[in-house]
């Protein structure tokens, strides 16, 4: 019997949300969201079945947002030396545009009243980073086994098209 390959092609749609992460500090009496529009995603994966000794998976995705366009890619290796031993490294690279996020709180101003100094700003963020993930695991029994992992991450994102959010629905 031949063992099945790893094959997926997925499409998501993220419908709008009001977002409320990082808008708002313990002092203010009222939440704020940042209204983020919808965005697309669509990724395919192929890869070596799970119990072949050496494996080796990869992963490609695009992504649309209404101010960018962004990719991602993903490189997967698993080794098995003995039945107790695993070894994994993972490889991911992502280059994300057009996110509508937060930057910073612009010090000394208000908004509305009940909101305490300082506006949220936003801004559309580029995003660049390279991940490397290490695994090693060693199984003693069916009880007792030993994993160790080692992560990388290195990320540069820039900010443009400052805007001050004025309420929930308006930046300006």
């Amino acid at each position: 019997m031949r063992a099945a390959r790893e094959q997926s092609l997925r499409a998501e749609r993220s419908l709008p949300v009001e977002d409320d992460r990082e808008l708002r500090s313990f002092g203010d009496t009222r939440k704020k969201y940042l209204r983020v529009e919808g965005w697309s995603k669509f990724l395919l994966k192929l890869g070596a079945p799970h119990h072949w000794r050496w494996r080796v998976a990869g992963s490609v995705g695009l992504s649309q947002r209404p101010d960018g366009l962004g990719h991602e890619s993903a490189l997967v290796q698993t080794l098995r030396p003995s039945t107790s031993w695993l070894i994994g490294l993972e490889t991911r690279y992502k280059d994300e545009r057009g996110y509508l996020g937060y930057v910073t709180t612009a010090p000394g101003l208000t908004g509305m009243p009940g909101q305490s100094p300082g506006i949220p700003v936003v801004g559309l963020r580029r995003l660049s980073q390279v991940e490397q993930l290490i695994r090693v695991s060693h199984t003693f029994s069916t009880k007792l086994s030993l994993q160790v992992f080692l992560q990388g991450l290195a990320a540069s994102w820039a900010f443009r098209d400052l805007q001050h959010y004025r309420d929930d629905r308006t930046l300006v």
